[in-house]
């Protein structure tokens, strides 16, 4: 009986230890001190497992849910004070449960994030505020999967990223992600989207996007079933699957609609319009020591009815592109790229090796049919559309480069062929062309060659051959048959009337220029036969030219009658860069034999009412403000304003900075003579009295 009674009351003492342990217990988990000391355990284990320096405002802990508020969360990183922290969150909700109290297992119920909002900065150098995590010395091995959180959800999530070292700007808002636990598969389940988001690089226009993803998870696998990212009208969906998170493997299936209205801030000048389709496959697998790039690769193909790409300088329509492409092992190839434009097709390979290093590209494009015509109609400059010409472009462009595009060697091999089916004669707006282009430019040294290069209208011809560089030799020949319809096509294009300029004949011209682009030599001879101007006719005209920065030279120039009379001119001007100054020194000789200035005068396109015979014999040298040198002209034979001459000669000299002229006529009713002079540097004149004597008079 006793023993009974010893036991009941050992039993009754200890139900009131453990009643009053819990009582005491609850009021503690409610007291200051318990909060203080929660909050400086959690303060000490995230500051030692992020490596930055944690706060929180408040925590309280409900006994009977197992549940605990953490509130005001700060992580602060390596940002200066005038910073927002590194992430802060108003609200942590974290629920536990016990699985079992003899094996000590307990996993989380829930896991609830309340608007976090993250800064992440990235200097110019590098540095970033993110804290340096510290490496884990022994510890757990406990994983998200053994703590089987049933549910997470994050709410109000906002994401705020600047990158000056790229430079690049993200900012989420409004991101929410909810997971669930299947503890029979041992699987967690959920999703994550944002309903905006920009994103910006430098100076750019920043693009608004969205994202909405579902996945799964296992110990050994990770699913995206699907992922879709929208930027305007323009989507990207991806399936994919990753297995293996030591050594990751991943393979997915991607579709890409690209709207292109959607980056026309980025593409000024040029504003495209139409869609375009990228679709295909795209396998990651990680190798240790591995470039990311060449552990990747992406199988797709392209496809798109019709884009335009316009800008104040014309307008481009592509109509039915499609074409294949591969990325592997760090090379990106693109094959069997085809598209209709301009009238005619445009295929196109292309390949680019060592995207990780130093990229070399090669390009290789073929032309088939490209009209001349629409390619006119596609340019909105008026000089252009002032003519049509007629022909067809077929030929292959090759390119290759190492590195960036200023060290391209290109290679052109064209053909250009007019309707042969066209019966119609040409005119000065309608003009066929055939001929050949070869041509290469390497920009390294910066040198253009042509090679067995001639283009052909009906009325001309004109072939290069040779290089444009630093030191150019450069071979052009040009002829023509019909030199008034190559007036006409002249005149068309400079806009003026066709009836402008009254020419005739045919003519030649073989021209070599050397020297650099900056500072050009140009050595020519042009030569024409049964020349016609302006109702004037010459049997020959020709002359020798020679052009630089620094003088430009006329040498036998010879100008022949049709009728009578020839003309022999050689001249040397000096130049400045091009320019003519009035202290330019010239050298100048000309002989003029009897040439009828009737004609000289429809040459020159005056119309006096002068007519006669003119002969002159000029030597100058000096400039315009010192000049220096001797001449004569004489005129028979003629009439001015119906009034007959016998005789009119002049002679002049030039020295001192002056020049001085005598004058002779000989009119029917009498002569008479006289000198004047002039100084071109004050520009003053000084006649002197010119005495008259009738017929008859001593």
């Amino acid at each position: 009986m006793r023993r009974r009674k010893i036991i009941g009351g050992a039993l009754a003492g200890i139900f009131i230890l453990i009643v009053a342990a819990g009582v005491g217990g609850y009021f503690f988990l409610q007291s200051e001190s318990f909060q203080k000391l929660a909050i400086r355990s959690f303060v000490t284990d995230t500051n030692r497992a992020t490596g930055g320096r944690a706060e929180i405002g408040k925590v309280d802990f409900q006994l009977s849910t197992l549940t605990a508020h953490l509130y005001n969360i700060t992580l602060h990183g390596g940002e200066p004070p005038s910073q927002p922290p590194l992430l802060h969150i108003d609200k942590l909700t974290v629920g536990l449960k016990i699985q079992s109290i003899f094996r000590r297992k307990v996993s989380l119920s829930q896991l609830l994030i309340e608007h976090p909002v993250a800064f992440v900065e990235v200097e110019h150098n590098g540095k970033s505020n993110l804290p340096h995590f510290p490496q884990r010395q022994g510890g757990s091995n406990t994983s998200v999967f053994d703590l089987a959180a049933r549910h997470v959800l994050l709410t109000g999530g906002q994401v705020n990223y600047n990158d000056k070292s790229i430079p690049l700007d993200a900012d989420l808002y409004g991101l929410t992600t909810e997971i669930h636990f299947v503890p029979i598969e041992t699987r967690y389940e959920g999703s994550i989207s944002y309903k905006s988001g920009t994103l910006r690089s430098a100076s750019e226009p920043a693009f608004a996007h969205s994202l909405d993803a579902r996945f799964s998870a296992t110990r050994t696998r990770f699913s995206l079933q699907p992922a879709s990212l929208k930027m305007g009208s323009s989507v990207l969906s991806l399936n994919a699957e990753l297995t293996n998170y030591a050594n990751p493997t991943l393979d997915g299936r991607y579709d890409l609609r690209i709207h292109t209205q959607d980056f026309s801030a980025i593409s000024r000048p040029v504003t495209p319009v139409g869609d375009v389709s990228l679709s295909g496959t795209v396998h990651y697998r990680g190798e240790e020591n591995e470039q990311p790039l060449r552990s990747i690769s992406i199988d797709g193909q392209m496809a798109s009815n019709q884009l335009t790409a316009s800008s104040s300088e014309g307008q481009l329509d592509l109509r039915r592109l499609q074409g294949r492409y591969q990325l592997r092992n760090g090379t990106f190839q693109a094959r069997d790229v085809a598209f209709e434009t301009l009238g005619g097709k445009v295929s196109a390979d292309i390949e680019l090796s060592y995207l990780d290093t130093t990229v070399v590209g090669r390009l290789r494009t073929t032309l088939r049919g490209i009209s001349l015509q629409a390619a006119q109609q596609a340019a909105r400059t008026a000089e252009v559309k002032r003519l049509s010409l007629i022909g067809g472009v077929d030929g292959t462009v090759d390119a290759s480069w190492t590195g960036s595009l200023n060290d391209i060697l290109a290679r052109a091999d064209l053909i250009l062929k007019s309707d042969s089916t066209r019966t119609t004669q040409p005119s000065p707006q309608a003009v066929p062309v055939d001929g050949t282009i070869h041509a290469t430019y390497d920009a390294q040294p910066n040198v253009i060659a042509f090679r067995d290069t001639s283009l052909r209208i009906p009325s001309a011809t004109i072939s290069a051959q040779g290089e444009v560089s630093k030191h150019s030799t450069l071979r052009v020949q040009a002829e023509t048959s019909d030199l008034h319809e190559l007036a006409g096509i002249v005149s068309a294009w400079s806009g003026k009337q066709p009836a402008s300029l009254e020419i005739a004949g045919s003519a030649s011209l073989q021209a070599v220029v050397q020297g650099s682009v900056q500072k050009p030599q140009l050595t020519g001879q042009l030569s024409a036969q049964n020349l016609k101007v302006q109702g004037s006719e010459w049997s020959t005209a020709k002359f020798g030219v020679q052009a630089s920065s620094s003088q430009v030279a006329l040498h036998d120039a010879v100008l022949i009658s049709a009728h009578q009379g020839r003309a022999v001119l050689n001249a040397n001007l000096a130049l400045q860069e091009w320019s003519y100054h009035p202290s330019s020194p010239a050298i100048v000789s000309l002989s003029v034999q009897r040439m009828a200035i009737v004609d000289l005068q429809r040459l020159a396109n005056l119309h006096y009412p002068v007519a006669g015979t003119l002969s002159a014999e000029v030597t100058f040298h000096g400039s315009q403000i010192n000049p220096a040198g001797s001449g004569s002209v004489r005129i028979e034979n003629a009439r001015a304003y119906d009034e007959p001459i016998q005789h009119l000669g002049m002679t002049f000299h030039a020295a001192r900075n002056s020049i001085t002229s005598t004058l002779d006529i000989s009119l029917p009713a009498g002569s008479a003579n006289g000198t004047i002079s002039y100084t071109p540097q004050t520009v003053r004149r000084v006649p002197n009295a010119i005495p008259w004597k009738r017929r008859g008079e001593q």
